[in-house]
């Protein structure tokens, strides 16, 4: 029986903060819920169609809580899977307050014992409490709400909880080792970067609330994990942070030859060290490990173990699994590999609608309409909502400065339409723009907000008008938004940079019934803009694209009947080409598209 003090504090989290009148009823659209929902402006339809799915499905698993519980919705129909709730919260986020993703977090921790524990989620009531425990990543997802809402009262309220679950998993879970597993006395490398993950999270939520000690000590704790998982979990003859086969005493923590996802965590977590986080990442452009279609296997292609997408683990595609590794990429400071990996991730998703009308739950690497199964847990929304915000627009909430961080990353028009932060609502809109031109933005805010625009000028100057804002710092301008619409432009001169992006490699062309399906392997400069497609014909070559192309593959409406050659150059955000791709032929007669094998990409 929970004490009255924790029983009266969950209670006011998951009971106080509930607008009934914003919950869907099962079969129901909530035209409330609907109405919130912030609109992307992107170059490709695409794009856009994903993200309207995503949402359609997402909404459908909104539910009125139970008529005995005292709580907020679920978003599942069935039992979701250990981490779901945390990762449906990065997208649901976007949506706030028309879709409660606070009130989702709430139901979890409505379960809470006294002692600390919270049991992992189980379908619409929480779980018993002799069931597994929940993952350490509340936090996480609930500072990720705090940046975009600016809710100190529920950060407030929650914080104390949350110190009491990680102080039981540091009493129940943490080895001799000083590293975590699910049982007492075992390691894993994912529940041990979580603690490091929450550890980090609680610090920056007690020192946003004035407890400097607190924070302190649980910035020490990071500092102490950090150095346990490199000392332990990292293999020199492999080059990556490994799992372990069991408990040991240190130092004979035994990890695993298996080389898995998680191995991105540390990233995510601020474990990693600059050079082996370089060395993690480099295997994401590497098709014996994680280059693969679409991109991040849970397991990687060469691993022993890869058991195949419909293994218990296996070698699927995931959408949770998608996203840790590009919010690590975006940690790690390399937002245009991020853009990359989200891009190609959306594109093999973007082939599934037209084959069965919704979303998977996870995707074969092997190709783009491999195995795969409906979604019922609502995790991949993740994908054309949270990845498309966060690494392809590009956008970063903080609500405590009432500032939107944006690093429009696209050459085409794009930037999205009522963002909510904090008690505001902002669109804000980018207008196309070729190499070294200036942007010119467009706004539109119910109140007044920062907009910090992350260029790639090395210096220059934002202006209203023919006013000058002042110059850049850093190549980030600075910008005191006003209410109502506005425009905005920003000069200046790009870093010097002579460099092509590397050419695009195992270029295929195959007939289908809307044209001509091009596909290419995706390249992975971290300045790539995008892709120039070219077609053979009387005079030459000709570029038949229009701005570049966002991510591997072109479809040629109009081919000519007989044959013809193509060709791909890749473009950087500077005006720099890559060498042409050899060119690949469009005979007559075509099979089925296919894509680069990884022994052809190897």
């Amino acid at each position: 029986m929970a004490s009255l003090d924790l029983m009266t504090t969950t209670a006011a989290v998951a009971a106080a903060i509930i607008p009934l009148s914003l919950l869907a009823v099962p079969g129901r659209r909530d035209t409330a819920a609907r109405t919130g929902i912030p609109s992307p402006i992107v170059p490709e339809r695409a794009l856009a169609g994903l993200y309207r799915l995503a949402w359609d499905a997402a909404l459908r698993f909104l539910r009125n809580p139970q008529p005995d519980l005292d709580l907020a919705v679920d978003t599942a129909d069935a039992a979701p899977a250990q981490c779901d709730p945390c990762f449906i919260a990065q997208y649901a986020k976007y949506a706030h307050p028309a879709v409660p993703a606070a009130q989702m977090l709430s139901n979890i921790y409505a379960a809470q014992r006294a002692d600390g524990f919270i049991p992992q989620p189980s379908g619409w009531r929480p779980a018993p409490c002799g069931r597994a425990c929940s993952p350490p990543l509340h936090s996480w997802a609930e500072w990720d709400l705090y940046l975009l809402t600016g809710g100190r009262d529920r950060l407030a309220q929650v914080l104390p909880l949350l110190e009491r679950f990680h102080r039981w998993l540091v009493d129940n879970r943490r080895g001799a080792a000083g590293l975590y597993g699910p049982t007492p006395g075992a390691t894993t490398l994912d529940l041990s970067c979580q603690m490091a993950l929450d550890a980090h999270h609680l610090s920056l939520m007690a020192a946003e609330l004035g407890r400097d000690d607190v924070a302190t000590a649980f910035a020490e704790e990071h500092s102490e994990l950090r150095h346990a998982i490199n000392a332990l979990l990292w293999r020199d003859d492999m080059r990556w942070y490994a799992e372990c086969h069991a408990a040991q005493p240190p130092p004979a923590v035994q990890p695993d030859d298996v080389k898995s996802i998680a191995g991105f965590w540390p990233l995510l977590s601020g474990v990693a060290p600059p050079e082996r986080a370089a060395e993690v990442i480099a295997h994401l452009t590497d098709p014996r490990w994680f280059r693969s279609l679409p991109p991040a296997p849970a397991v990687s292609a060469q691993s022993d173990g890869c058991e195949g997408p419909a293994g218990p683990w296996g070698g699927a595609v995931r959408p949770a699994a998608n996203y840790l590794v590009v919010r690590a990429l975006l940690q790690a400071a390399r937002p245009g590999l991020a853009k990359t990996v989200a891009l190609e991730y959306l594109r093999s998703l973007s082939v599934q609608p037209r084959e069965r009308g919704a979303l998977p739950a996870y995707r074969s690497p092997e190709r783009d309409g491999g195995a795969d199964r409906p979604d019922t847990t609502g995790l991949s929304a993740l994908g054309p909502v949270a990845m498309l915000i966060e690494a392809v627009l590009g956008l970063r909430a903080d609500a405590r400065a009432n500032a939107l961080v944006w690093a429009p990353r696209l050459s085409a028009r794009h930037g999205i339409e009522k963002l909510p932060l904090g008690d505001r609502t902002v669109s804000v809109v980018c207008a196309a723009r070729g190499p070294g031109r200036d942007y010119a933005i467009r706004t539109q805010a119910d109140q007044p907000f920062t907009l910090r625009v992350v260029t790639d000028f090395a210096r220059g100057t934002a202006w209203r008008g023919k006013k000058s804002l002042g110059p850049l710092r850093d190549g980030v301008a600075a910008i005191e938004v006003r209410a109502g619409a506005a425009e905005y432009r920003i000069s200046g001169e790009p870093a010097p940079d002579a460099t092509p992006p590397a050419q695009p490699r195992h270029l295929r062309a195959t007939r289908v019934a809307e044209g001509a399906l091009l596909r290419w392997q995706p390249c992975s400069d971290e300045d790539l803009a995008g892709y120039h497609v070219y077609r053979t014909e009387d005079h030459g070559w000709r570029k038949i694209s229009g701005s570049p192309c966002i991510w591997s593959s072109y479809t040629d409406d109009h081919p000519p009947p007989g044959g013809c050659r193509y060709g791909v150059a890749a473009a950087d955000t500077v005006g720099n080409t890559s060498p042409m791709s050899p060119a690949a032929d469009l005979n007559s007669t075509g099979g089925a598209p296919s894509a680069p094998t990884s022994a052809e990409s190897a």
